[in-house]
């Protein structure tokens, strides 16, 4: 009976080790293979006849930072 009980635990530690390493094998094949370089990622426009700026918005939560970019129309006064 103690053999057995011990076989099975290895058997069990053996099965989930190798679930993990398929899991990081998946996720590693995923990847891209060179890093992004750190640069702005948010879409640029070329500019058009209308005047318009852009609002950032910064959001952040643990551990990440998400920017939005809202383009505010141009307003005109007399």
């Amino acid at each position: 009976m103690n053999i057995w009980f011990h076989s099975a635990i290895a058997g069990m530690s053996l099965v989930a080790m190798v679930a993990v390493a398929a899991a990081g094998v998946a996720v590693y094949e995923g990847a891209p293979d060179t890093p992004l370089a750190k640069t702005d990622f948010l879409p640029l426009t070329t500019p058009s006849s209308e005047p318009s700026r852009y609002a950032t918005v910064e959001a952040r939560d643990d551990g990440r930072s998400t920017l939005s970019r809202f383009t505010v129309p141009a307003t005109t006064t007399n």
